[in-house]
């Protein structure tokens, strides 16, 4: 689904009134999308009540037109944060069912007490207060209001976009409200996305207005609909070979899970077979924990040994390197000859491998590369700082994807998949339950898993798969277990799940 900045979503809508859909039907379609959602993700059934923060502009319509809506099932509060052009009393006469009642607290010049007499701690604040036209800062008694909802540590959903932050580029106002959640009508926004702080925005949706949802562009969302098209099945009669082998260096002895986690992983992801090279230290220590797989020791000491592995990792059909290296000198060394060596098969590099690629002769590297860096690693593989990178990861993945012509999963929430040709992808995850140590191995395992799998012809939807079955395992695993206690292997115990519901 295409991401857009606000004046590419304006000329969409303006596109729709041209085709016979009304302004006043998109705001009801809005509503109705926010209403299901709630009622499907929350258990509102058990919510004592919901205010309603309303704006001037299209935004607070959606807001006063759910608030009637709302009206039907729950206790509703409305408060008309900023002054509307009509009489909103009569615009709630108009849209409300009969026999419902909503508490209306119209716009005064002392809003921020009326706010705090009336709204102590409800389960439920919506914001409609601004959207995505906005761009100024919030004045000081927008401001007031907005810190003393933020100060409740109620559940806050906005509606489209958290009243303070540009929609194109993200900036955030200071004051700006802090959703858990943000709603986003119609297509995903840019400003949200490639936010700097997800603090401010929560998790994210998109909903249906009634508009044509189905443009792409060269910056996308994916999503389930999206992922549900990719062509992978498993045939009947396929042996081992036929669904692909994958290859894997990952591990040292303070880091023995890392190999573990992206094996695991990687078995999940439909791959045939499995293979691992390991040092002859290392050997004894990771050797037989998995059944499933298979090891090949080398003497890392002894360079003839480098020709043995690449016409190992040659003969499978991709090879991923680096989980869990560490800082071992024979072992880096080792790896970082194998890297410009001659490997011909795609070649996935997560953490340590990302270092080394950094201080390779690229001039030798395999044609596709795919690189899973942390804003940290991207920092030391580019040589852009961290804070750059933050205020715009998106501009940065892209640029390094088109520089080194390579694919690019920039991790964190919505995570960014970029490509040499310039396009690039975001996931619709935010969850801090991924940050976790090993939930990057999984990662790195499962997007490795399905680039060696045959059954998936296409290397950039193998690359997407991965980050979206991994992101959709932690939903699966926050749901259960809390984004406070979730680890890495009960994401690994969800991937079966999340697999089985697209495919």
């Amino acid at each position: 689904m295409k991401v857009v900045n606000s004046k590419e979503m304006f000329d969409l809508e303006k596109q729709a009134l041209a085709s016979g859909i009304s302004e006043k039907k998109m705001m009801k379609n809005a509503a109705k999308s926010i209403v299901k959602h709630l009622e499907n993700s929350l258990e509102i059934n058990l919510i004592a009540g919901i205010s309603i923060l309303v704006g001037k502009g299209n935004n607070g319509g959606d807001a006063i037109i759910l608030g009637a809506l709302l009206s039907r099932k729950y206790k509703v509060k409305i408060f008309e944060i900023l002054k509307r052009s009509e009489d909103i009393a009569i615009t709630l006469k108009r849209e409300k069912p009969k026999d419902t009642n909503i508490e209306l607290y119209e716009f005064n010049t002392n809003m921020i007490n009326t706010i705090k007499l009336n709204i102590q701690k409800d389960n439920l604040i919506m914001d409609g207060i601004l959207g995505i036209g906005i761009k100024r800062k919030l004045d000081e008694n927008l401001s007031k209001i907005t810190n003393h909802i933020n100060s409740l540590n109620s559940y806050i959903c906005s509606v489209d976009i958290p009243t303070g932050i540009n929609s194109d580029d993200g900036t955030i106002d200071k004051n700006s409200i802090k959703a858990t959640e943000t709603l986003m009508l119609g297509y995903p926004k840019k400003g949200i996305l490639n936010s700097s702080n997800f603090n401010f925005i929560g998790r994210i949706s998109t909903l249906d207005i009634g508009i044509d949802n189905n443009l792409s562009g060269r910056i996308n969302l994916l999503n389930s609909d999206y992922i549900k098209k990719i062509e992978f099945s498993q045939k009947e009669n396929n042996h081992k070979y036929m669904n692909g082998k994958l290859v894997i260096l990952a591990g040292s002895r303070n880091y023995i899970g890392a190999n573990l986690l992206c094996n695991y992983s990687a078995l999940r992801s439909g791959v045939g077979l499995i293979a691992n090279i390991l040092s002859k230290d290392l050997y004894p220590f990771l050797a037989g924990k998995i059944n499933d797989v298979i090891y090949f020791d080398q003497d890392f000491q002894n360079d003839q040994s480098i020709q043995h592995s690449l016409e190992i990792i040659n003969s499978y059909d991709a090879v991923l390197l680096g989980p869990g290296l560490g800082n071992e000198e024979k072992q880096l060394d080792y790896y970082s000859k194998i890297l410009t060596g001659g490997i011909k098969i795609p070649l996935i590099l997560d953490a340590d491998g990302i270092k080394l690629l950094n201080t390779a002769n690229r001039k030798y590297f395999p044609n596709k590369i795919i690189i899973t860096p942390h804003i940290g690693e991207m920092s030391f593989f580019s040589g852009i700082s961290k804070e750059t990178i933050i205020k715009d990861r998106l501009q940065c993945a892209i640029e390094i994807s088109e520089k080194f012509d390579i694919y690019t999963v920039l991790k964190g929430p919505c995570t960014i998949v970029s490509t040499p040709s310039g396009n690039a992808n975001f996931a619709p995850w935010v969850n801090s339950g991924l940050a976790k140590a090993g939930s990057g191995d999984i990662l790195a395992g499962l997007i490795a898993g399905f680039v060696a799998n045959r059954n998936l012809k296409n290397l950039l939807h193998s690359i997407e798969l991965g980050v979206f079955i991994h992101g959709f395992s932690g939903e699966l695993t926050r749901k259960q277990k809390g984004k406070i206690s979730m680890n890495a292997t009960d994401i690994l115990y969800n991937i079966p799940e999340a697999i089985k519901s697209f495919f």
